[in-house]
């Protein structure tokens, strides 16, 4: 059996590197890990429980670069002490800005490398890692490398493309950067196939098992803290999406849509419920929380922070207003943010759940977002910096909005706003008033309007302005916006700075740090 075993897993990862060999010698082969690193299963889910570690690392910056660039957020009176931030919101990114460099990238890249060279070595002997969960291991270490090459890409553009481990990811080397596209490429074919081969070896969902304690692993399945088969197909609607290629989205939300056991997040498809539900949905607190668990609500991917296990989080010091939290909060809602919401009657997803303010005056300077600090809709906020909770990374909700996008651009508005209509009827919010006969540039602006109610504070919407902004070939969809949210003093300064780097749809700059290790990385004009 453990030789079959290991014929297929050398089948499967043969077929994955098959379909980017091109790429495989980029790394210098003296910096290639040597040895038998799994000695035990203990090992192999330690390294597999490093990956969700470094990824919860990447949160801050998703944050800042997902938000603090968009037209939903402002300064709040904290960020004015820090620099980089503030030449985030002021579109003044330098290379040497902390939140252009991609270190934390490659890092969970090279711990995904690590597990797909050596994760089949786990002795003969060590019956505790059971048939499949080798499979199991690379197939999120392979979804999690196609997510950080995604977001490098849509943040950078053309960036080194590594796909063997090395001893340290931090010292010099001299890989040339690889076209977004080609990245592009090779990670819809890498999705693809772990999408058939999940479906192959575990009915099309992935399984999961808890913390490791005394009696081994807890069989208390935290699937909410892991990717899964819903998230693989998840991202990859994103990247079609993002590469204008339509058909492919509707092929895989039918997939992702179709009512079968296929898959065992197929019946939570149904959109959240109204009230309490969403806001549940949005902020669930931890494994102890009495509401719906995040697979319930249509979520596929989660960000899980444990204050038993000194993981803080950084959304919390980021938006809370309290004196005990830092008192001096840094982002605040928009005056735009909030008149999406109220103007449109959205109470479900506003007030008291997305934000707070004592006044629906949108002068207000003391209006908070509420998502990551609020654990319901009364008033209650999490003591100070306890962080027990969860970020949504993916949710059902985006990927069904983002699929409106791809009918109305193929020119099937009415199954668009069908969609939208669905969520708004799961929330108890009036239907949208709209007919196919409203052109598709009314019909897109709709949706984004709705994935701005819905997704925001997500780390959404500046890539959702830049997508729409390169779809129509219009600059100034994005950059009038964003004019619109800046205060009138920095008006023409933001303006500027983001036509400055226009050519390249605002990408950031290569860190200093990044070029000086790798000779072979040319800084991008202007910076």
């Amino acid at each position: 059996m453990r030789n079959i075993k290991t014929i297929i897993h050398l089948s499967f990862l043969l077929a994955l590197l098959v379909s980017c060999s091109t790429w495989l010698d980029v790394e210098p082969e003296n910096l290639a890990l040597k040895g038998n690193l799994y000695v035990s299963e203990e090992d192999a889910f330690a390294s597999k429980s490093g990956l969700y570690h470094t990824f919860g690392e990447i949160v801050e910056q998703r944050f800042v670069l997902g938000e603090f660039r968009g037209n939903l957020v402002k300064p709040g009176p904290g960020a004015r002490q820090y620099h980089d931030i503030m030449d985030v919101f002021k579109h003044n990114i330098q290379a040497d800005n902390k939140y252009a460099s991609w270190e934390i990238h490659y890092r969970l890249i090279n711990q995904c490398n690590d597990i797909l060279e050596h994760i089949h070595q786990i002795p003969d002997h060590d019956a505790a890692l059971q048939e499949g969960y080798e499979y199991q291991f690379a197939l999120e270490a392979i979804f999690m490398r196609c997510y950080t090459y995604f977001d490098l890409v849509k943040n950078w553009g053309d960036v080194p493309y590594i796909t063997k481990a090395s001893q340290d990811v931090s010292q010099d080397f001299s890989v040339a950067p690889m076209p977004a596209d080609s990245i592009l490429e090779q990670l819809i074919a890498q999705l693809s196939l772990t999408h058939e081969w999940s479906l192959k070896y575990w009915d099309g969902s992935f399984q999961y098992w808890g913390t490791y304690g005394e009696d081994g692993w807890d069989t208390e399945s935290w699937q909410r803290e892991m990717a899964n088969y819903g998230a693989v197909l998840g991202l990859l609607i994103e990247i079609n999406l993002y590469m204008e290629r339509y058909e492919e989205v509707l092929k895989i939300w039918d997939i992702m849509s179709r009512p079968t056991n296929q898959w065992n997040f197929s019946h939570n498809l149904t959109f959240c419920g109204s009230g309490d539900d969403w806001f549940r949905a949005i902020y669930v607190g931890g494994a102890e929380n009495a509401g719906p668990v995040p697979w319930e609500s249509g979520n596929t991917l989660n960000l899980v922070y444990k204050e038993e296990f000194n993981q803080w989080n950084i959304y919390v010091e980021f938006t809370s207003n309290r004196p005990q939290d830092g008192g001096e909060y840094i982002v605040k809602p928009s005056e735009a943010a909030i008149r999406n919401w109220v103007i449109n009657g959205d109470v479900t997803r506003g007030e008291r759940k997305s934000w707070w303010t004592d006044s629906l005056s949108f002068g207000r300077t003391d209006s908070i977002i509420w998502k990551y600090i609020g654990l319901d809709t009364l008033g209650t906020r999490r003591d100070p910096y306890v962080s027990d909770g969860n970020v949504i990374i993916y949710k059902t909700h985006n990927y069904s909005l983002q699929v409106a996008e791809a009918f109305n651009r193929l020119g099937r508005a009415n199954e668009a706003i069908k969609l939208v209509n669905e969520i708004r009827v799961a929330l108890e919010i009036p239907t949208i008033k709209m007919t196919a006969n409203s052109s598709m540039i009314e019909v897109e602006d709709m949706i984004m309007r709705e994935r701005a109610r819905e997704m925001a504070f997500e780390n959404q919407v500046w890539y959702d302005l830049v997508r729409v902004a390169k779809r129509r070939r219009d600059p100034n969809y994005l950059i009038d916006l964003i004019v619109d949210n800046t205060p009138v003093e920095s008006k023409e300064f933001v303006r500027a700075n983001l036509e400055k780097v226009v050519s390249t749809w605002w990408q950031l700059p290569y860190h200093v740090d990044a070029v000086a290790r790798n000779s072979k990385l040319t800084q991008k004009p202007g910076f």
